[in-house]
């Protein structure tokens, strides 16, 4: 049996982190979740996720000190940004990706439908192949 690809859900908010791992589920990944960068982190080695979605304001480490710190470690990983905040923390966030030279998939504004992350998770799978 082959393994599902895992992909890393990070969010500080248990509703969002779930509403993402049934979409995911349903595409075929499997999932793993943190609730903050610092757990993304200790996590991030051990699943070698095929890509991450991520919040952009969360306690202890932001998204955009989550996607510096991913960088330093290599992380290869495209990566789908969310933000329930003005749409200016996701330009940021993709600016400072593409300066480390990280690949952002897509941002998204919460509130977001289940199909506009579909798209999203829909190219992150035939980026696979």
């Amino acid at each position: 049996m082959v393994a599902k690809p895992c992909l890393l859900i990070v969010d500080d908010e248990p509703d969002m982190v779930a509403f993402v791992s049934d979409v995911a589920e349903d595409m075929g990944f499997s999932c793993a979740s943190a609730e903050n960068g610092l757990g993304c982190l200790e996590l991030f080695q051990s699943v070698s996720p095929v890509g991450i979605v991520l919040d952009i304001v969360m306690p202890d480490m932001d998204g955009i000190e989550l996607v510096r710190e991913l960088a330093n470690h290599d992380c290869a990983a495209p990566i789908i940004a969310m933000s329930g905040y003005q749409k200016m923390y996701l330009e940021l966030l993709e600016s400072l990706a593409n300066d480390q030279n990280a690949v952002v998939l897509g941002s998204l504004s919460k509130p977001f439908t289940a199909s506009e992350l579909q798209a999203l998770l829909k190219q992150l799978l035939e980026s696979l192949d």
